[in-house]
């Protein structure tokens, strides 16, 4: 497992880029959460959604007083074939996993908490946690990452224009 090293970035970076009122909002539930410890974890720093989103909310997080971190699991052929057959299901493909895939799947992500010394649960194993960890305290900061994600630097623009780019030259062939 390797850490990522985001970039550097303020609150502040993002005054003329986001209303007054969000950034208050933001303040204000981020208030409640400094100092707690959040680790993400995924299988790429770069070239994939949930790596773009990170890119902005780690820093953001850790500006607020998050103690925010971000690792990259080691990937394998198996668990790459079934994470993207994860994400074909929930662009409303159909399919399932099947018993040796799921079994696969959680496997891999319960060896990544693990190797993390139980710091966190991997949030793909969300479900599986609730119930084999009931002492542990989750809750769903949902809104206030959808907030944060929506801010991009030039550079991520650009980034996500390309792959928009390229994700319609492969609809169109």
């Amino acid at each position: 497992m390797q850490e990522v090293l985001a970039i550097k970035r303020q609150l502040e970076d993002y005054n003329g880029l986001i209303s007054g009122e969000i950034l208050s909002e933001i303040e204000k539930y981020s208030a409640a959460l400094k100092g707690l410890r959040v680790i993400h974890i995924n299988t790429t720093p770069q070239g994939g959604g949930v790596a773009e989103i990170l890119n902005s909310l780690v820093p953001l997080s850790r500006s607020v007083g998050i103690d925010t971190k971000w690792y990259v699991m080691p990937l394998d052929n198996s668990f790459a074939t079934i994470t993207k057959s994860l994400r074909h299901f929930l662009q409303g493909y159909p399919g399932h996993l099947t018993d040796e895939q799921m079994g696969t799947y959680l496997s891999q992500n319960q060896n990544a908490a693990l190797r993390l010394k139980k710091e966190s649960i991997a949030a793909s194993v969300y479900e599986y946690s609730m119930e084999s960890l009931p002492e542990v305290d989750m809750c769903d900061a949902t809104e206030m990452v959808d907030e944060i994600k929506a801010v991009k630097s030039e550079e991520e623009i650009r980034l996500v224009k390309k792959t928009a780019e390229l994700q319609d030259k492969v609809f169109a062939s």
